[in-house]
């Protein structure tokens, strides 16, 4: 349907519309160009009004250019005119058709496309609070945009912190991100067997320097991040009269490192691990874990269970104020606390022993008891013992007897009250070269630092 004003008004007067065919269909010439609506006729040149057409009749006009919207004749002949421009509204010279003002073609748009042109073009003053509105959002996105991208690339920028001024292991905070596929490493027996004989590499690289400082314990920390970085943690325990020159010194952790140089070279290369070893001195005082690994038994083992040692210490001390004399054999009916013993001086994974000391004459000999009674079966009195903590494994911790000083125990000490064929001896000990399954070893309520 025609939006032109001059249709309702033929259609009210009951004409014909000019230039239709014999049905009444519309032809090119029935319409003037898409700016202008105006009647038919000539307008002089030189005085139209500014931003009015200049056309010529339409008889006077080719049919091609009335069709690409002309108030001028622009067939071939016409390579250069002035008119005015449909989409930029401006009068301005045409060039083969197209305005120098805007590069508009004629005749490459209708209707719709010649006023998004020249909406583009003169912009839209019909409603500046919308463009106001745009405007305050563009400036919002890019607020946005520099309030989340400025601390990101800042912190993607931060220099790396030294690795001595990390947290401890059990809060590390480090990325570690590696780029490619992690190969992860498993802890197993290889990996525990690989770090201990780097760990007493380590102690012989400080034996050498005569430096009196050793590993004794160590625990394994490891996280896996996103599947793409493992980080491994080795904290090292260290004891001995230099221990704290050991752990704080460089040139004494230099010769330790040494030790450990080609484990940590090997792990560190594996794609998308980090490992490090970490050296500690607590002095004993470090609470222990169960993850605990213990490469060198005694002196500090002690010091880090005498939560249950200190209970067995105060129940024969008991004993002794109350009989005068230590008890033949421990017995689990006589202490304060659970602990797993064989009554004697027998290995009990995880558990304790007891070796009693009898008192002796001058060649040695125990001293019997007197009278007729029991008391002539067994020796006049236990003025002494050795306490043992077993370790998990009777094949490591400290060596302190050979397979002969338990054979006598099982067949002299531990039968009494008896008749002995011969004088009775207390056990010799004797280490011969074997761990003995013995983790640490009090002698009279005293640890021995061994």
């Amino acid at each position: 349907m025609s939006n032109d004003p001059r249709d309702d008004e033929q259609q009210d007067s009951g004409e014909e519309t000019p230039g239709g065919d014999s049905q009444g269909t519309p032809t090119p010439d029935d319409y003037p160009a898409p700016w202008s609506r105006r009647e038919e006729g000539t307008v002089d040149m030189d005085a139209g009004e500014e931003g009015e057409a200049s056309f010529l009749a339409g008889d006077e006009m080719s049919l091609g250019s009335k069709l690409r919207g002309g108030g001028q004749d622009q067939s071939e002949k016409a390579g250069q005119a002035t008119r005015l421009c449909p989409a930029c509204n401006v009068v301005t010279v045409f060039v083969d058709g197209k305005c120098t003002n805007c590069d508009y073609l004629l005749g490459s748009s209708g209707h719709e496309g010649v006023a998004g042109i020249r909406q583009a073009v003169e912009g839209d003053d019909e409603n500046p609070f919308i463009k106001v509105l745009l405007i305050l959002g563009i400036v919002i996105v890019v607020v946005v945009l520099l309030a989340v991208g400025i601390p990101r690339l800042l912190s993607s920028r931060k220099p790396a912190q030294d690795s001595a001024a990390q947290p401890e292991v059990d809060a590390y905070q480090g990325e570690g991100v590696y780029a490619g596929a992690l190969n992860e490493i498993e802890i197993n027996d290889q990996l525990h067997t690989d770090i201990q004989a780097a760990l007493k590499e380590g102690n012989m690289g400080w034996a050498a320097e005569d430096i009196d400082a050793y590993v004794y314990k160590y625990n394994i920390y490891s996280e896996v991040r996103q599947a793409t970085s493992q980080v491994l943690r080795i904290s090292s325990y260290v004891g001995g009269a230099d221990a704290t020159a050991a752990v704080n010194e460089p040139r004494n952790v230099h010769w330790f490192d040494l030790g450990t140089a080609d484990l940590l070279d090997r792990l560190n290369a594996t794609p998308g691990v980090e490992a490090s070893f970490r050296l500690y001195n607590t002095g004993g005082e470090e609470p222990a874990r169960g993850d605990d690994v213990y490469i060198k038994y005694g002196y500090y083992f002690g010091l880090e269970h005498m939560n249950t040692l200190q209970p067995i210490i105060d129940s024969l001390n008991e004993y002794y104020n109350t009989n005068g004399e230590y008890p033949h054999l421990l017995s689990e009916r006589m202490l304060t606390v659970r602990v797993k013993t064989k009554r004697g001086f027998y290995y009990e994974r995880n558990g304790a022993g007891y070796l009693p000391v009898f008192r002796t004459d001058s060649r040695g000999n125990i001293i019997m008891g007197t009278g007729s009674g029991v008391e002539a079966l067994q020796p006049d009195a236990c003025i002494g013992y050795y306490l043992f903590m077993y370790t998990e494994n009777p094949d490591e911790g400290l060596d302190l007897h050979d397979e002969e000083a338990l054979d006598y125990y099982s067949q002299h000490i531990a039968p009494f009250p008896y008749d002995p064929d011969e004088p009775v001896k207390n056990v010799v000990l004797e280490p011969d070269g074997e761990p003995d399954g013995i983790a640490c070893v009090v002698k009279d309520g005293v640890l021995l630092e061994l």
